[in-house]
């Protein structure tokens, strides 16, 4: 069991290691911490450690924005120690472990690199991590402070997909939060940061919601490529809505990578209207010779079909045809849905 009050010190630690080579980075004092709330806390923790429940602390807790961050920091730092165990562990016989955990150590890791480690190591379980993230979902809306500042602002791309995650996991309650801290930012790290965020909660939360589809629609318009190709990532679960400005994207954005993640979103929006975007997607990358939205197309296309193999674009014309034609009132694939 941790010492009464070292997880005060321990907790800001854990979140700093690994940035040495990248930006500096200090952690924001929330306040001190009156002697009753000290003694709240350290009593909350014991309880916590030994899986008791202490619903009437954690009320204490939550009723005090300064207890709430430490306590939401302490939680994280949990997360943090056994995230970062799995990182060792993927890196034991693996040179993409090794090089990402140095990278991370280094403080060189951006958000793809925070995602990609966090794929690899997913279906992990450890009864230290389910127990704090059983913990925040307790804590709901009053840890979000503390996840946006510590984590989703933070300058390495692993601390920062760590924060999408659980921000993910709050869902619904983090949004407003999320909104004015990150979407609002003038970083567009932080801005892409708010992006993934509001994407994670539809995988998490297995719903639309509709506050999360608004800062995507307007975040797919922001002024950095970045910002509009994440945003445009996450409506690929985005519905009806999110199928109108993604057509528009592919169409009509002048960066070829943002049009990219447009096009590999429309794979997850199953139409005959997006098969033949896609496929004019395709003929515009063929002639402008752009091998990556070539490929980006075919894997949009092969995912829009449910199949595998490249196609020539007579072949896609062809398949999005026959979708058009079974979409018609009255036709005989029509009839029978």
């Amino acid at each position: 069991m941790t010492r009464p009050l070292t997880w005060l010190f321990t907790a800001a630690f854990a979140l700093c290691t690994g940035c040495a080579g990248g930006p500096k980075w200090e952690l924001k004092d929330p306040g001190p911490l009156p002697a009753e709330q000290r003694a709240i806390l350290v009593a909350a923790e014991k309880h916590y450690r030994k899986g008791e429940p202490f619903v009437q602390l954690r009320q204490q807790i939550v009723a005090d924005p300064v207890a709430a961050w430490w306590w939401t920091r302490m939680v994280v730092r949990d997360v943090v120690s056994v995230r970062e165990g799995k990182v060792a562990s993927a890196e034991q016989g693996s040179t993409f472990g090794e090089e990402l955990g140095q990278r991370i150590r280094e403080g060189r890791a951006d958000t793809d690199d925070g995602a990609a480690l966090l794929r690899a190591t997913a279906g992990k379980k450890d009864p230290v991590e389910a127990r704090a993230l059983g913990e925040l979902h307790e804590l709901g809306v009053a840890a979000v402070p503390c996840l946006i500042v510590d984590l989703a602002r933070h300058p390495q791309g692993f601390n920062r997909q760590l924060g999408v995650d659980l921000l993910a996991r709050i869902g619904e309650a983090a949004l407003p939060m999320v909104a004015q801290q990150l979407a609002a930012s003038e970083d567009p790290a932080q801005r892409r940061t708010a992006a993934d965020a509001c994407a994670d909660m539809f995988v998490r939360q297995g719903v639309l919601l509709d506050g999360a589809i608004s800062q995507l629609l307007r975040l797919a318009t922001d002024d950095d490529y970045g910002v509009r190709a994440a945003a445009c990532a996450g409506l690929a679960h985005g519905g009806d809505v999110g199928t109108v400005t993604l057509l528009r994207v592919v169409r009509t954005d002048a960066d070829a990578f943002v049009r990219r993640s447009a096009a590999r979103a429309l794979g997850q929006h199953r139409s005959a209207a997006t098969a033949a975007m896609l496929c004019d997607y395709l003929q515009r990358c063929q002639t402008e010779h752009d091998t990556k939205g070539c490929e980006a197309a075919q894997m949009a296309l092969q995912e829009h079909a449910r199949t595998r193999g490249v196609r020539s674009l007579e072949a896609w014309r062809t398949y999005a045809a026959t979708l058009a034609a079974a979409a018609k009132p009255g036709s005989a694939r029509a009839v029978g849905r």
